[in-house]
């Protein structure tokens, strides 16, 4: 069964959930491009802003406040 997170992404796909799990922040930098790209950020962010542990388990997303 898929883990879905508050953002709507299947955690076992999503490129940001991945990198945090294999501890590669360099692979966190493309989904940062992204954010940008899209319009979600007006500036790229730094890997640090990027990392997920997953957010199925908590309340809410706390990447709420980034978006």
């Amino acid at each position: 069964m898929a883990l879905i997170g508050y953002c709507g992404d299947d955690c076992e796909k999503c490129p940001r959930y991945n990198a945090t799990l294999n501890n590669d922040r360099e692979a966190l930098k493309p989904a940062a491009a992204l954010w940008y790209k899209v319009g979600l950020r007006d500036q790229v962010a730094g890997p640090e802003e990027m990392i997920c542990h997953g957010c199925a388990e908590l309340d809410t997303c706390h990447y709420h406040d980034y978006l």
